[in-house]
């Protein structure tokens, strides 16, 4: 006797197993959700600026600031509404990290916690992509 074909209750388990994750990924965003807004705007060289943009999770929470290089053709508006397809260089609690640009050099003196840095850092005018070197001064 063949099997009858159909409907298996194992391929709805894993359904709602995957809907299940998905919401639990996504509801601290819903529920605690964060602002940004562009902090400070500075001119790197003649085709990139740095954005300092800064990050409120509420009231109970200090600020953080995310340093970017962005092609200086991108509006601000633009910018900060496709801020999830930009990876920023430095993440911290600093809004005064940023001591100096010279010689298309970033010079960056930063007190407190780092929360994530990468240099050098990056940016990309069509398809070409531009390192910039970085020069940190930390303390706790």
């Amino acid at each position: 006797m063949l099997k009858e074909r159909g409907f298996k209750k194992r391929y709805a388990l894993g359904v709602i197993l995957i809907v299940m994750i998905w919401i639990i990924y996504m509801f601290p965003r819903w529920i605690f959700p964060v602002e940004y807004s562009i902090y400070k705007k500075t001119a790197l060289n003649e085709s990139a600026n740095i954005y300092i943009v800064q990050s409120d999770a509420g009231a109970t929470t200090a600020f953080g600031y995310h340093y970017y290089l962005i092609d200086n053709k991108t509006s601000d508006n633009d910018f900060i509404s496709h801020l999830d397809d930009y990876t920023p260089f430095l993440k911290t609690r600093d809004a005064n990290a940023l001591r100096k640009v010279d010689n298309g050099q970033i010079y960056l003196n930063i007190t407190g916690d780092i929360y994530y840095f990468s240099s050098p850092a990056q940016y990309r005018i069509q398809s070409n992509l531009y390192r910039i070197g970085i020069n940190l001064v930390a303390r706790p």
